[in-house]
């Protein structure tokens, strides 16, 4: 079973939405960590340790913490890696 559908653009080009998550291309940390019951400090010690992409959008939210966002791909990719 696929997690993406395929649109076609006005350009011709083709782009993948996800199905679990649709009209969103990244999620928030808070997001992967409810979803994979980790807590968020795990979240971020995956992306330090390169086991999770993520974009750092530079600057930080009101309590301090960085402001990232992990592609919907790395989340699906962790999940593929994670499966035994």
């Amino acid at each position: 079973m696929s997690s993406k559908q395929t649109t076609t653009t006005d350009g011709g080009q083709e782009t993948f939405e996800s199905l679990l998550f649709p009209g969103r291309s990244a999620l928030r940390v808070a997001e992967v960590a409810e979803r994979l019951q980790l807590s968020e400090r795990h979240v971020h010690d995956l992306i330090d340790e390169g086991k999770l992409a993520a974009l750092d959008l530079g600057g930080q939210h009101a309590g301090g913490r960085r402001r990232i966002r992990i592609p919907i791909e790395a989340y699906e990719a962790l999940l593929r890696a994670r499966r035994v």
